[in-house]
């Protein structure tokens, strides 16, 4: 009896799975940040109410994610910094996190990468961020000193044979970061941190709230004071808007804050605008203008800025502080929080019982300084007609 005609199979190999079930993806230091996160979350949600041990953060870390090297020594210095130190026991890190190249790179960056990717709707914050210069508050690291940019193309590189070589004298305008203190607090009910999807859900949640807070900061005119940095938009004046809703009009106030921006910023220049201004922008320029187009909803409508990213200079802690509570009452205000009770005897409104809602609050906590090298490294035109 003749074999069967040969078939062509049809199976085709399968992602190997996770332990959730999942195809494995790529992580980037972002996720080591959200994965600490939540992993100190459910640990507090199985602490008693009243007090007592709650399950150790670093043991559900590796049962969720095994072999997740960089989060657990991410969350072990998380542990070690925050205010209410968990019980807990070691965790069992079979390499050395000082060695460059392997988790000390990923942890050092983790935060860094979080804010980066923390695009909530309409900021711009986390996109200028990956294009600035970027220095890590370290231990016993107070203040950074950047040295101020030289805009000026008057040297003459020639140099003839036996004369003095020219060298260039740093500027003794340098910006100093100094650390402050910005902080969130972002409530979550008990299911989304515990059911499937808590990863996703964390980092949109959480990134969202820093997100905008940072943009709100970032895109101020404030003055620095002791406890902030000063805005980008400080101490600028507007450019004036080119009159009429026209293309030209467009074109001529475009050409006034490059005009403004390029002798610092070159051809590496980003736009921030309303989201009206930015959406226009768009529509009416195309692809084929060379910069990059952002919106913030932390600008004013009508409002367009200007930015050399290699002016700007960013400082962060990369070990942020997270405190976790589900027995607390906080007030769900983002803009003007007030004292739970005032000398009133008032409740302030939107106040919410963490123990009565089933629910749990991320404190977040991390020392962030900004500002721009050169004064000409931002310029803005606000009340734009076109």
């Amino acid at each position: 009896m003749a074999p069967p005609p040969a078939t062509r199979s049809s199976y085709r190999p399968q992602p190997v799975p996770t332990r959730a079930g999942l195809p494995f993806r790529k992580l980037n230091p972002g996720d080591h940040f959200i994965r600490s996160v939540l992993a100190l979350a459910r640990a507090e949600l199985t602490r008693p109410i009243g007090g007592g041990r709650a399950a150790d953060p670093l043991q559900l870390l590796q049962e969720g994610w095994p072999g997740d090297n960089a989060s657990a020594i991410l969350l072990d210095r998380i542990i070690t910094k925050s205010e209410v130190v968990p019980v807990r026991r070691a965790a069992v890190v079979p390499a050395d996190p000082a060695t460059a190249g392997w988790a000390a790179d990923l942890v050092t960056g983790s935060l860094e990468a979080f804010l980066v990717g923390s695009m909530a709707p309409a900021t711009a914050s986390g996109e200028l961020f990956s294009r600035a210069h970027v220095f890590n508050f370290g231990a016993g690291v107070g203040m950074i000193p950047v040295p101020a940019m030289v805009a000026a193309a008057t040297d003459v590189p020639w140099v003839a044979p036996g004369s003095p070589i020219p060298a260039r004298k740093l500027d003794t305008n340098v910006i100093t970061l100094t650390p402050h203190a910005a902080k969130t607090i972002t409530v979550f009910t008990r299911q989304m941190i515990e059911g499937f999807n808590a990863e996703r859900i964390v980092r949109m949640h959480l990134g969202a709230s820093v997100a905008q807070k940072i943009d709100a900061a970032l895109f101020a005119s404030t003055a620095a004071t002791a406890t902030a940095s000063a805005g980008l938009l400080f101490n600028l004046t507007t450019l004036g808007a080119t009159s009429g809703a026209s293309h030209d009009a467009l074109r001529a106030d475009i050409g006034k804050l490059v005009d403004a921006v390029a002798p610092v910023g070159g051809t590496g220049l980003v736009f921030i605008g309303a989201p009206g201004v930015a959406a226009k922008m768009l529509a009416d320029l195309g692809p084929q203008f060379p910069y990059p187009v952002l919106a913030s909803g932390a600008l004013a409508a009508g409002t367009v800025v200007c930015i050399a990213p290699d002016a700007f200079v960013v400082a962060v802690d990369p070990t942020p502080q997270i405190d976790v509570s589900r027995s607390g009452t906080v007030t769900l205000e983002d803009t003007s929080p007030l004292a739970l009770v005032d000398a009133s005897s008032t409740v302030a409104p939107g106040t919410r019982s963490l123990w009565q809602t089933d629910s749990l609050g991320i404190r977040l906590t991390m020392q962030l300084s900004f500002g721009l090298r050169h004064a000409s490294g931002a310029a803005f035109i606000s009340g734009c007609t076109w």
